[in-house]
């Protein structure tokens, strides 16, 4: 049997997409009430159709993680964020400290790459990707802020 070769040595790599607004439906519920009457309270103290219309977009757009989903993707290279706006892909010796919980994770890149916490959301019953971003970012979990 020939050697393994780079080609050939499969390395984990795990998918997946997470919609809060789809797995919270009530919350959802709830932001979109609150957008509508911020909507019309705006209407109301301008009287400006524009002005009310603007406010719901600025409101849903800063609210865009929430309200659309976001795909992601872990491999031996690093972490790919594609949510509706910006996004990117980290490398994980980018990262230079990680809290990983069940079903989040808090990661904080270096400096360099703008040291912005990232978190990520996965759903629940999915221990494969708490599991591999352990084993990727061992050396830089924060096991104290974890809890254990």
């Amino acid at each position: 049997m020939p050697p393994a070769t780079d080609a050939s040595v499969e390395t984990p790599c795990v998918e997946w997409s997470s919609h809060p607004a789809a797995e919270r439906p009530l919350a959802a519920l709830v932001a979109c009430v609150v957008i509508i009457l911020l909507g019309l309270a705006v209407h109301a103290a301008t009287g400006s159709s524009v002005w009310a219309v603007f406010s719901v977009a600025l409101l849903c757009l800063s609210l865009h993680a929430f309200f659309f989903a976001t795909r992601y993707r872990i491999d031996a290279e690093g972490l790919v964020i594609r949510p509706l706006f910006g996004g990117g892909r980290f490398a994980w010796s980018d990262i230079s400290r990680a809290v990983v919980h069940e079903d989040v994770a808090a990661l904080r890149p270096t400096r360099r790459r703008g040291g912005r916490e990232i978190v990520i959301r996965w759903p629940r019953g999915r221990p494969d990707v708490a599991a591999l971003l352990r084993r990727y970012l061992s050396a830089v979990i924060d096991e104290a802020a974890r809890g254990g």
